[in-house]
């Protein structure tokens, strides 16, 4: 499918009249409805619109994979610095709160549950997991995932998980402190009192306005010395669209150029 700037912008508008969220994307997201129009054997965003347009079930379909990308257990060159500089200041603490903002399978959930565990009891931490796909929310309550990611798992925290012939799952004591929740950043209220965030390649799918609203509002939802782990983008020339933009303006620093911020 060849793309027609102007025309396909305008049934990317006309898209954004049938689920309001696009109208939040970046225009980016053009191509992966271009992706989704070939894989149905469409030429252009014209028979696509018109599919949408009197599909209820591509409808639910497009709303749900919007930003649907796999996920890994302790990702990112800064995971390590966030364990040891962040999480360990946490250390002899209780009702820890934890909120994992757009959790896709769970990946991160339990990276963060275990590597906290270094420092505090397990009985001292909540976990709330939320993302606006039930079907990743599901993966993320079952905790289960297949053999070929176990070696995601450093050797000391393996003692969390139980693996079968196919899959290994995490422990039952794991699972019992993580609550999942469906939520729609653009939508929906935010939790309080929140020592955490992590919110880790989700909002660079969105626009910078709507970017900068979500860091005011997790800025709100975070206790006084609670932290925001966000990510930088793969690509050199977007590498920053997910960090906060003026952080001082809402209470925050950043920590030591990471894609960590502090609330002061």
């Amino acid at each position: 499918m060849i793309f027609n700037r102007n025309k396909d912008q305008r049934y990317y508008k006309k898209m954004a009249k049938i689920i309001p969220e696009l109208a939040s994307y970046k225009d980016a997201t053009i191509i992966h409805i271009q992706d989704r129009a070939s894989e149905l054997g469409m030429s252009d965003l014209k028979s696509y619109y018109e599919y949408l347009r009197t599909n209820e079930e591509e409808q639910q379909f497009l709303k749900k994979n919007l930003t649907k990308l796999g996920s890994h257990f302790f990702r990112g060159e800064d995971w390590e610095f966030f364990k040891t500089s962040c999480l360990s200041q946490f250390a002899g603490k209780k009702d820890i709160r934890i909120w994992c903002a757009g959790c896709s399978s769970g990946q991160e959930v339990y990276s963060t549950l275990m590597s906290i565990l270094d420092y505090v009891d397990i009985n001292d931490v909540s976990v709330l997991a939320t993302d606006y796909n039930d079907d990743l929310l599901a993966k993320c309550a079952d905790a289960s995932y297949f053999n070929m990611h176990y070696h995601e798992v450093p050797e000391k925290y393996q003692k969390y998980v139980d693996q079968g012939e196919k899959k290994f799952v995490m422990k039952p004591e794991l699972k019992s402190v993580v609550t999942t929740k469906h939520l729609n950043l653009l939508t929906d209220e935010y939790p309080k009192d929140v020592d955490i965030i992590i919110c880790r390649n989700v909002l660079k799918f969105f626009s910078i306005d709507v970017i900068d609203s979500i860091h005011v509002r997790f800025a709100d939802s975070l206790r006084s010395g609670g932290f925001l782990f966000v990510s930088a983008d793969d690509d050199e020339k977007n590498k920053h669209s997910e960090f906060v933009r003026n952080p001082e303006k809402l209470g925050m620093s950043q920590v030591e150029d990471r894609s960590i911020f502090r609330k002061n």
